[in-house]
């Protein structure tokens, strides 16, 4: 194994892949991800109604944290105009009539036109709108009411009151709902790619199969090195990033050792089909959106035709990140995620056995 480990220092790409790569792709990610969400996204303020109404309320628009009052502008035209340019990301519109219909006791309208090209940056747009716009309606169902207490005021605007928990994902940030997943996938794909390179080189230079007790040494020195590299990634950064982290030590022990198992049986049986050292990164790049939909992160899994369900569970990836998740954000047992674990497990024989018939037929 320590021969395998100085032969692993000696190839550039290995240690490229096994070590640089799960290095810095999640201190990447997470700096990237590490705002959660999207703030002062811009947008334009179109008031035909110019009253104290429609300032009163771009004023509160534009104190909300997630929007910025950018533009104004003196009609639609001017609007659609700047983003077409990318320069603001939605417009709000008001009508000529907007307070004179609401002092005349009829229902006004504020309209809302967004960029839903950019999901994030729609989110908050929209959510910030709706909920400034609701109180307000609070703010004139109080003028017009002539209430004489607070009490009274509350009731009216307020008469049943919801209490919003969110549960897990407790900041409702980006990061924490997708890095999860993705750090799963970091820690697979450079060992495929790294697998795949050395075996690439070996069939490039024609040297003489490996035995079963040499393919035990590359097990063994990767799993030391990716034991490192898993407690790196998924219990180090997260924390660095102020990310959620509920897994403790013996859960991700539970976890890692299966998962390690199925990932390095997979990769080693991947990489029997590679005959050049550049075939395995033109896999990885085809593979690792699509791995990253079937893990059920950036789609519903509920929502996955049933022929991709089962597909999914091919990959090492699949279960083992919907454990990590169930466990370091969810803060699930390791009995509550047993069905994953055992699914690693005997993806991890599956693909022993693979391997060594790819041995016997080579």
């Amino acid at each position: 194994m320590l021969q395998e480990l100085k032969n692993i220092l000696k190839d550039s790409g290995l240690w490229l892949f096994m070590l640089v790569v799960p290095l810095v792709y999640p201190l990447l990610y997470s700096w990237i991800y590490n705002n959660e969400t999207t703030r002062e996204v811009p947008v334009c303020v179109v008031d035909m109604s110019d009253s104290g109404s429609s300032r009163e309320l771009t004023r509160r628009l534009d104190a909300s944290p997630d929007m910025a009052v950018a533009y104004r502008c003196g009609n639609m035209k001017e609007a659609e105009e700047l983003m077409r340019q990318q320069h603001a990301y939605g417009i709000i519109y008001f009508p000529e009539d907007f307070e004179t219909r609401i002092y005349n006791f009829e229902q006004t309208q504020l309209k809302l036109y967004c960029d839903m090209s950019f999901m994030l940056n729609f989110k908050s747009i929209y959510m910030n709108a709706y909920q400034i716009a609701l109180e307000y309606n609070s703010t004139i169902q109080k003028q017009l009411a002539g209430n004489m207490t607070a009490q009274e005021d509350r009731i009216l605007t307020d008469p049943i009151q919801v209490e919003e928990v969110q549960m897990y994902n407790t900041t409702g940030g980006y990061g924490n709902f997708l890095l999860p997943a993705v750090l799963v996938l970091v820690l697979q794909q450079t060992m495929i790619l790294a697998l795949g390179v050395r075996a690439g080189t070996r069939r490039q230079k024609k040297l003489p199969r490996e035995s079963i007790v040499e393919s035990r040494h590359i097990f063994s020195a990767t799993f030391l090195i990716y034991l490192l590299m898993a407690a790196y990634v998924l219990l180090a950064v997260p924390k660095f990033f102020g990310f959620a982290q509920h897994i403790s030590l013996m859960q991700f022990v539970a976890l890692v050792v299966p998962m390690l198992f199925a990932m390095i049986a997979f990769s080693m049986a991947l990489s029997c089909f590679f005959r050049h050292r550049e075939d395995v990164i033109v896999c990885v790049v085809f593979t690792s959106i699509i791995l990253l939909f079937l893990v059920g992160m950036s789609w519903p899994e509920s929502s996955l035709p049933d022929v991709w369900k089962a597909f999914a569970w091919l990959f090492p990836s699949t279960p083992a990140a919907r454990a990590y998740i169930r466990m370091n954000v969810m803060d699930s047992s390791a009995q509550l995620v047993a069905p994953y674990l055992v699914a690693l497990l005997l993806q991890g024989i599956f693909y022993t056995l693979c391997w060594l018939i790819c041995k016997k037929m080579r």
